[in-house]
């Protein structure tokens, strides 16, 4: 008795360093998140989101819809649930839910699929991110602005996200009557479309890899914009304008992926294709200028050194200093979210404190 009691402050104390220590939880979850990306990308890829839309079924009808296991497509499918992206309507039955009917289902307008599978293909850049610290550079090409047509799912396929920032953005930046627009970037169309929306005598030309371009031809379409849209295939080394052409010019959601030289050649193009008193817009994800981790900022900065050879996230005062070099005066600027608009007018001394 008495050798337990000698040893009984000697076992709280081994216990309570577990009690007292910090919850790991949210540890524990980091280290786990992985799998919920393999869940979403499973999904979509076996159709489990389209076979469900506008109904639900059990997991009977989907393994043999879907050529699955019984077992294992109820495990994927409860997974789904717990994610918040299917719905259990009675025991047993499934569902979507509105945001899957919304961006998960083929077809749709707002489908995402594309996107998160280039996301997805992203997995082996990160597996190698130890090395990619210890060495600074990455093999990624995403930021080769001539093979933007390799990678719709990043540049295109995430219209239905980006126009919702583009039309809130272009609703409160003035352009003159009967302005000829440039989408330097053009992407998905997103920017030159919420411009075209908001002012109705504008013309715009979309400026991209052909195969960009074949995305916003059909987007163009849907919008029924047709007779107000030209098309030029991409050449970033020698724009095919002639100087002062137009009133407007994009530069869109391309920055962060090329790097710092490159974004101040590129911004003395836009200056040179642009008439005196046009504007450039450059909207894009600047880095955090008060020099505190802002997420997920940070996380997409890290995402560039893996996916890119020389991509990052550039500071406000960077864009002023390429504005400044391009013979650009500051003009109005705006934040929305995680992206950030900023433009420049050419042969103005006027500064705009905001859109």
């Amino acid at each position: 008795m008495k050798s337990q009691q000698a040893g009984a402050p000697a076992e709280a104390e081994a216990i309570r360093r577990y009690l007292d220590s910090p919850d790991p939880s949210n540890l524990l979850s980091l280290n786990f998140g992985f799998t919920k990306a393999r869940v979403l990308d499973a999904a979509l890829e076996l159709g489990v989101f389209t076979l469900l839309s506008g109904k639900s079924r059990n997991a009977a009808a989907l393994a043999k819809a879907l050529d699955c296991s019984r077992d294992g497509i109820e495990r994927l499918l409860n997974a789904l649930v717990e994610l918040g992206l299917l719905e259990e309507t009675v025991v047993g039955h499934y569902a979507v839910t509105p945001v899957s009917e919304t961006y998960l289902v083929r077809g749709s307008a707002g489908y995402l699929g594309q996107h998160f599978a280039e996301v997805m293909r992203q997995w082996e850049h990160w597996e190698s991110l130890v090395d990619v610290v210890r060495s600074g550079s990455s093999q990624g090409d995403l930021g080769n602005l001539w093979a933007r047509g390799a990678h719709p799912g990043m540049f295109a396929a995430n219209f239905p996200v980006a126009i919702r920032l583009a039309h809130q953005a272009t609703e409160q930046v003035p352009v003159p009557a009967g302005s000829r627009v440039l989408d330097f970037t053009a992407g998905a169309g997103e920017w030159g479309i919420a411009l075209a929306l908001h002012h109705r005598d504008v013309t715009v030309t979309a400026h991209d890899d052909p195969a960009l371009l074949n995305v916003v031809r059909a987007r163009v379409e849907e919008f029924g914009l047709a007779d107000r849209f030209s098309f030029a295939s991409a050449n970033f080394a020698a724009p095919p304008f002639p100087d002062a052409h137009f009133d407007m010019v994009v530069f869109a959601q391309a920055s962060r992926f090329i790097g710092g030289e490159e974004v101040g050649r590129l911004v003395r193009e836009c200056a040179r294709m642009l008439r005196p008193g046009g504007q450039v817009l450059i909207a894009d994800v600047l880095k955090n200028s008060s020099g505190k981790p802002a997420p997920p900022r940070s996380i997409l900065d890290l995402s560039l050194l893996v996916n890119t050879l020389r991509g990052r996230l550039v500071e406000r005062s960077e864009y002023l200093a390429y504005l400044a070099d391009a013979g650009l005066w500051p003009g109005a600027e705006m934040t929305s979210g995680l992206v950030s608009v900023i433009t420049g007018v050419k042969g103005a001394e006027t500064v705009c404190d905001g859109l």
